[in-house]
């Protein structure tokens, strides 16, 4: 049975440079903090990486702290906005989107039992949000507003850049999760000047626990944890130093817009073939607008989690955006902001390619699916 990883949305397998990165900070003994020789070599390692991450999105190495993942930045911008707000005794308004990932959702659901207020934009059929819908929501307590640069499961990408614009015009913060986008689009924050970004490591062939956070002035971010004066004093911890330095080794290879055409190949093959075979096929993701290695695709009245088990069986791991919990299967959010129907909501899956992505990988998959809906829609 062949196995075929059609799922690097969700994590990328670690590359072989990086892994042997990793495997040699091991043996780097000091600790960053100290300053003895051991400690000198383990700190110029740290920045080495630092400046390898703040180069991939064109900042200075000075505005990048390094954090334990996405969902640790994202927590750290909003609960710091928060917090600054209740020391100034002010009201505070929060702008986000209706399709980011549950770290700012759930976060934000958290805080706004504390006074917080929160406006969820809508988005259209292909998950945009309107920069016009941004500047309608602004209010004089609006603080930040927090947009996903790229969509994880229909990979739609946002415009920022006009977003920054009409935010900074009105004196307001800007925070872009750009967990899912590094590494498959250029991003440039001076093409697109937020006040923070989010970035995190296993997306990018590198290993999980370590993620890094754009900061443009240190003095609009507070510590989220507390203690020594690590990280500028905006995270405290001894750094997880294999872990930053393979970040780095990663950051430094990032793949380039010839892999990005090549994936992009890769999926539209999917979308022509099994277009040509299955009539009820939908496309979700909207490729003139999106990343190149992610296609969200459905089809109504399917069960996309039977079909996801399906392939897995088959040995193709995919992903599915509804969540199932106690016994219940709950529609994607994501789709669900899209207008997607219920039915062809739960009948969707999602396929995300990466570097280690063969057209042969696509075929077996091309071949399983279709063999997969046929049999279950015969049943």
């Amino acid at each position: 049975m062949s196995k075929v990883y059609l799922d690097y949305n969700a994590t990328t397998p670690v590359r072989p440079t990086v892994a042997t990165a990793y495997n040699d900070a091991l043996t780097l003994i000091g600790n960053p903090s100290s300053h003895h020789h051991y400690g000198q070599t383990s700190k110029a390692a740290l920045e080495h990486s630092r400046l390898a991450i703040s180069k991939s999105i064109g900042s200075q190495s000075t505005a990048i702290i390094f954090t334990s993942s996405g969902s640790e930045g994202n927590n750290q911008v909003l609960q710091s906005v928060w917090r600054q707000s209740l020391r100034q005794n002010e009201p505070i308004h929060i702008i986000t989107s209706a399709i980011e990932h549950s770290s700012i959702r759930v976060t934000l659901d958290y805080l706004s039992q504390f006074g917080v207020k929160v406006t969820s934009l809508p988005v259209s059929n292909t998950g945009h949000v309107s920069a016009k819908s941004v500047q309608a929501a602004l209010t004089p307590d609006t603080k930040l507003i927090s947009i996903i640069l790229a969509n994880n499961e229909v990979g739609t990408i946002q415009p920022l850049a006009d977003i920054c614009e009409i935010a900074h015009h009105h004196n307001c913060l800007v925070h872009t999760d750009a967990v899912q986008a590094f590494g498959k689009m250029p991003i440039s924050v001076r093409d697109i000047p937020v006040d923070f970004m989010t970035l995190s490591a296993h997306k990018v062939y590198a290993p999980k626990g370590s993620g890094a956070l754009y900061v443009k002035a240190d003095q609009t971010l507070d510590a989220l944890i507390y203690g020594g004066g690590h990280e500028r004093a905006l995270r405290a911890g001894t750094e997880n130093l294999p872990g930053i330095i393979a970040f780095g080794c990663a950051a430094s290879e990032l793949s380039g817009g010839g892999e990005w055409q090549r994936q992009q190949t890769l999926l539209d093959k999917i979308v022509r073939e099994l277009r040509s075979e299955i009539s009820s096929i939908v496309v979700h993701s909207d490729h003139n607008y999106g990343l190149p290695n992610t296609l969200s695709l459905g089809i109504e009245g399917l069960d996309g989690h039977a079909l996801a088990i399906n392939l897995d069986l088959a040995g193709i791991a995919v992903s599915t955006g509804s969540a199932c919990s106690t016994g219940s299967i709950d529609p994607s959010p994501v789709l669900d902001a899209m207008g997607v129907s219920p039915s062809l909501n739960l009948g969707s899956i999602r396929v995300s390619v990466g570097a280690q992505t063969t057209i042969d990988d696509i075929d077996y998959f091309v071949t399983q699916y279709i063999q997969s809906v046929r049999q279950m829609q015969s049943g």
